[in-house]
Order: C-alpha cells, then structure tokens, then sequence
C-alpha cells in the first residue's frame, strides 16, 4: 500500500468514522486492528489483509519490514514508518503530526515533495 492510502486510513481514524473511541495519545496497535482494521477489511463476506482492500486486490511488492507491538501506540507505529519514508531518523515528529488534521497536511505535502 502507499502512504497516502496509510494517511488516508489515519484521518478516517481522526474523523471517528473507522473508529469511534479513537485517541491517538492513548489507542494501541491491538486497538486499532481489533476496532478498525478487522471490520474495514471484512469484504464481501471474507476477511483479507487491508493492504489487499487499499491496493484493490493488486499485489503490491513491499519496500520494507515493518516489526510492532501490539500494546504500543498505533500512532508511534505509523509515525515510524511515514518517518522512515521521510528519511528522518526518528519517529516523534512524524507521530505527533498525525495527532492533527494540520500535522496530516503537512505530512502529505513532506511525502509529496519526496
């Protein structure tokens, strides 16, 4: 999947629309997945990856590996990899952006320009 498609799925986050109790401060990985990710990616009475869903079922070669916890902040998982893509060494930055609708427009226009 792109990153615009992750960022698209951390606005719908933002908006409560995929997940209603959402708190980027606060929801885990388990959290999201349980509550957004599983439901999202139920399709057609079947239950596929949501990288599948987002690329429209076209396989899409992966760029790099990606290791979590489950009980870490899902916003730290997705800061580290928009950073990683940013080619910033850290992920704080990135995460705290995508706390924001601003931090979101910001990070699309960073990854725009790369």
């Amino acid at each position: 999947f792109t990153a615009g498609a992750l960022l698209d799925f951390c606005e719908l986050l933002l908006r409560r629309e995929a997940m209603p109790s959402y708190d980027p401060e606060r929801s885990t990985t388990n959290d999201v997945s349980r509550q957004a990710i599983i439901p999202l990616s139920y399709v057609n009475g079947e239950g596929q990856a949501l990288a599948t869903v987002w690329s429209g079922g076209e396989p899409v070669m992966a760029e790099r590996m990606v290791s979590h916890s489950w009980n870490n902040k899902f916003a730290h998982l997705v800061g580290a990899v928009v950073a990683d893509g940013l080619g910033q060494g850290t992920y704080e930055g990135a995460a705290a952006q995508l706390a924001t609708f601003d931090g979101l427009r910001e990070l699309r226009r960073q990854l725009g320009e790369q």
